[in-house]
């Protein structure tokens, strides 16, 4: 996946492999910038948020995956995705078992 930023460090836009897909689909023959097939705006969210939150976000919108925004630095910090989120299900399952 592929974060594009303005240059005040805010998140406006983001580019994911589906994106690319239709994109190809879409334009074969002309070229393509990226602010053409990005998903905008960007649903963020902040590293203190809880697991819990962020599953609702994904799941409510439909989305794989969710930058993570430190809105008091104005900066991204990291990304947040279904692949993280299934490492943490199975820790929390191996600590049950």
């Amino acid at each position: 996946r592929v974060l594009f930023r303005s240059s005040g460090s805010k998140v406006v836009g983001i580019l994911a492999l589906r994106d690319l897909k239709l994109a190809a689909q879409l334009f074969h023959e002309a070229p393509v910038e990226v602010g053409d097939v990005m998903h905008s705006p960007v649903t963020t969210i902040g590293p203190d948020a809880d697991l819990v939150s962020a599953i609702e976000r994904l799941t409510e919108q439909g989305i794989g995956c969710l930058p993570v925004f430190e809105e008091s630095k104005g900066e991204l910090v990291g990304i947040l995705t279904e692949t993280d989120l299934l490492r943490a299900l199975k820790d929390l399952l191996s600590k049950k078992a």
